[in-house]
């Protein structure tokens, strides 16, 4: 996406990542400089959301917003215009064809998943992008922005290496999940998904839905599901199903400092103890 970067010369511009683990990771590159002019929405949404009156003087006062992709915040559609500079990230990567769109009663929609911050190597590829921003639009503190991401960067390439031992163990254990948004992060660490519950950017189960995921736990042998809540109609899928919470934006995070980090040693510690915990035998 082609935005003009504002002109700022040498004040320090006012930021907004529309989300927490964008945030996490523009506050690391950010460090020391932008403390107090980072800002991410309240609501730290995805897909359909209503902004708060406070998200949305944010993103009006904002110089550059930092974001994912219009088809995942469609609100960001309505800040086009001069003097601000909107910076699409998905830009940045390849984008994975949202598997969850086959679904048992055979749709298949021509759509892209766009939970592109799960996978480490992507975020490598946002926070280069993060640091080069930023460092135009304020050239003055342009060699800290270069040394945390360094910094940010060496610390990724190290936390690959802690979580791929840490889920080594479990690769091969099937599971299922409520909602897709953990296939940047499953195929990048080679886990065993088996299906989703709902298709696409949905985010309600359907009686449909929850007959196929019974079936599919049953054919593989799924003893765990990872869901964003603890809905009742989870334990219709098998009484021996362990259902555990899981956030992969980071909602608990209170501490942006190795945010991203955390984010992803949080959500690689929930799948190795669900999984370790089942009888699978391959």
């Amino acid at each position: 996406m082609a935005t003009a970067l504002p002109h700022v010369g040498y004040t320090v511009p006012k930021v907004v990542a529309t989300i927490n683990p964008i945030q996490f990771l523009v506050s690391d590159v950010g460090r020391g400089i932008l403390d107090s002019n980072i800002h991410t929405l309240g609501t730290s949404c995805v897909h359909d959301c209503v902004l708060k009156p406070s998200d949305v003087a944010s993103l009006n006062s904002a110089d550059i917003v930092f974001y994912v992709d219009e088809r995942m915040e469609p609100y960001i559609k309505k800040l086009r215009g001069p003097g601000k500079a909107l910076i699409r990230l998905s830009d940045e990567v390849e984008l994975l064809p949202d598997r969850s769109t086959k679904r048992a009663n055979g749709s298949s929609n021509n759509v892209n998943d766009f939970h592109i911050w799960l996978n480490p190597d992507n975020a490598k590829k946002i926070v280069e992008k993060i640091c080069s921003v930023l460092s135009d639009a304020d050239p003055e503190n342009a060699q800290i922005y270069r040394s945390n991401a360094d910094s940010t960067i060496a610390g990724i390439d190290a936390l690959k290496l802690k979580v791929h031992d840490l889920l080594e163990p479990v690769k091969n254990v099937p599971y299922i999940v409520a909602h897709d948004a953990y296939q940047y992060f499953d195929s990048y660490f080679g886990l065993n998904f088996k299906a989703s519950l709902t298709a696409g950017h949905t985010l309600h189960t359907t009686a449909r839905e929850l007959s196929f995921a019974k079936k599919t736990a049953k054919k593989f042998g799924v003893k765990c599901i990872f869901v964003s809540d603890t809905k009742n109609s989870y334990r219709l899928i098998s009484k021996h199903m362990k259902i555990t919470v899981v956030d992969p934006i980071g909602k608990s995070i209170v501490n942006n400092k190795n945010g991203y980090a955390k984010l992803i040693e949080e959500l690689a510690t929930q799948f190795q103890r669900c999984l370790e915990k089942t009888d699978y035998k391959e």
